[in-house]
């Protein structure tokens, strides 16, 4: 056998012996997302978009989805799920598209299996970006395959993905900017980023219609450079280090990786900026949003290859597998289940049938959407007594609980809460009695409770 040949055949088995170990890797983070999964209780954000793409119905709605701020395709492929499947059948989407990602990761960067390592096991995608059922997943989906595409030398088609990912949500804006910028100076013409650049332009408008209203979109300036500097640091902090040794290794890992492509790092820097503003003008700190700072580096480095090097990906992305870690070290504690568990307490309690409409009520008014969307029911708000399905920000005129509302309800009744002791105060200064049922936690760390509400004159009448 010649030198050559022997040398090709090494190469095969170094590359075949890579791509054994992406396929692994993929297999494995299958089974940590199905395990995840299997013990997650869903909590209201996924609940919120559900309920609302069931209610709309008003032809504006579809466009511009009452107060909650973001675009609306993901409310659009909702609605279009909920004729096929319940909110808990549904959510097996979630999971299908973290799979997706994965798969899509490891024929991007097979060669890389440390990369391909360093993004299945961080909390972002484990968690947050993962098989919860929120837009994030498809974002990621739609990025991942633009990145592709491009290598593939289908530069428009990719430029069309990303600007559909500008209908998910708000923040894909940021990512489809970065990727603007990068290809057309590339060469990607005007002509044939004209189009995808409208529709994503599109998506942003009607997501500030949809926030117009909404009291969380007004401005805070507030130490606005120290939350720009914890937003950038955020994804890659451990507990108890300060923000901005963080942010200037992650910007000198940037530095170092695309040191090349000057060009894309100064636009990759400046859209960081920028999104870091705006999450602290607006939004906050959120553990979801930090995925788009996270994706933004992945395309900074995609977009400058073959130039970048992926160690200083990989090293930025060391804290975030640390924290992936530990999270399914958690796996060994009983799941949280808050709001199911208070429910169950309830309908317990009721003895097995209860008039949700007329005897449930919840305080504040975001309390039990997940059970809501899983078992199709409507309750009180005891702030405003309306019966509930998705909250509209919009119309929240007070956060307290009305006093002259839980007087007019009949005993007994069952309140859900989180802090309640503010709703029990006003409970008990009606001369009513508040037997608590159970208290539970929920995946945000809240304390839950649900309470039978009766009589303190009538302590028999406490079973319907």
């Amino acid at each position: 056998m010649s030198r050559a040949r022997a040398l090709g055949d090494d190469r095969i088995a170094y590359r075949r012996s890579r791509a054994v170990v992406a396929i692994l890797l993929v297999l494995a983070y299958a089974a940590c997302e199905i395990v995840l999964f299997s013990r997650h209780a869903p909590f209201r954000d996924e609940a919120q978009a559900w309920l609302w793409a069931r209610e709309l119905n008003r032809p504006q709605d579809w466009f511009a989805v009452p107060g909650e701020g973001h675009p609306p395709l993901w409310f659009w492929l909702l609605r279009g799920l909920s004729v096929v499947a319940d909110f808990d059948h549904a959510r097996l989407a979630g999971l299908v598209i973290a799979f997706a990602n994965a798969v899509l990761l490891a024929i991007l960067e097979w060669r890389k299996p440390l990369l391909v390592f360093a993004f299945l096991g961080s909390l972002l995608w484990l968690d947050y970006w993962g098989f919860n059922f929120r837009p994030y997943g498809l974002v990621l989906a739609l990025s991942l395959a633009a990145i592709l595409l491009d290598k593939r030398r289908r530069p428009v088609l990719a430029t069309w993905l990303l600007a559909i990912a500008c209908g998910l949500h708000f923040f894909a804006g940021f990512v489809f900017a970065m990727w603007l910028v990068a290809r057309l100076g590339r060469g990607l013409a005007w002509r044939a980023a004209a189009a995808p650049a409208l529709l994503a332009l599109g998506f942003g408008v009607l997501a500030i219609l949809s926030g117009a209203g909404n009291p969380a979109s007004a401005l805070d300036f507030s130490h606005l450079a120290a939350r720009m500097l914890a937003t950038f640091a955020a994804p890659f902090q451990p507990a108890g280090l300060p923000a901005w040794p963080i942010a200037i290794a992650i910007a000198a890992l940037a530095a170092i990786g695309l040191r090349h492509d000057r060009r894309t790092l100064l636009w990759l820097l400046a859209i960081v900026l920028g999104f870091s503003l705006f999450t602290s003008l607006v939004y906050g700190r959120m553990p979801w949003h930090q995925g788009f700072i996270v994706l933004l580096l992945l395309m900074g480095f995609e977009l400058a290859r073959p130039l970048a090097p992926r160690w200083p990906l990989v090293l930025a992305m060391l804290p975030q597998v640390m924290f992936g870690a530990f999270h399914l070290a958690q796996l060994r504690e009983p799941p949280a289940q808050g709001e199911y568990s208070a429910l169950a307490a309830v309908i317990a309690d009721a003895g097995g049938r209860i008039n949700t409409e007329h005897r449930l009520v919840a305080w504040p008014d975001f309390v039990l959407t997940a059970p809501a969307a899983s078992f199709a029911f409507r309750y009180l708000d005891a702030t405003s007594g309306r019966l509930l399905g998705p909250v509209n920000w919009r119309e929240r005129k007070s956060q307290r609980p009305d006093p002259a509302l839980l007087a007019r309800v009949q005993t007994p009744y069952w309140l859900v809460c989180l802090r309640c002791p503010a709703a029990l105060e006003t409970i008990e200064g009606l001369g009513l009695s508040a037997v608590p049922l159970v208290e539970g936690t929920t995946d945000f760390g809240e304390q839950v409770g649900a309470y039978r509400i009766e009589s303190r004159n009538n302590p028999a009448a406490s079973k319907p």
